[in-house]
């Protein structure tokens, strides 16, 4: 699956490199998942050469905290036993706010 669309370049390309908005009223920019239990909600953005890298909050399942990572490492993201890759939540609503996908007891 394609982790960076034309859309999704754009809304990235809108936010400030390194908004730092940690909040729970946050906008989500896209929302990324793979194996059983990664999820990575992205809040900014900030374009690094041909990479970005991404501001957001990321749990392995044992809760989330708040970091950056690269796009180009989770599209080379591979999760055994089946050998999935990253993907990218393509039924995210418009407009969805950090909590609306996670609440302060889900932080580590």
């Amino acid at each position: 699956m394609k982790l960076l669309t034309k859309e999704l370049q754009r809304r990235f390309d809108k936010t400030k490199p390194y908004d730092g908005d940690a909040s729970f009223d946050a906008p989500v920019l896209a929302k990324f998942f793979g194996g059983a239990s990664y999820t990575f909600i992205v809040t900014s953005a900030e374009k690094d050469g041909d990479d970005y890298i991404l501001y957001g909050y990321a749990t392995l399942g044992y809760g989330y905290e708040y970091g950056p990572v690269r796009l180009s490492e989770l599209e080379n993201m591979k999760f055994p036993p089946f050998g999935t890759y990253t993907e990218r939540d393509r039924y995210l609503p418009k407009g969805c706010k950090v909590k609306d996908l996670i609440s302060e007891s889900d932080l580590m």
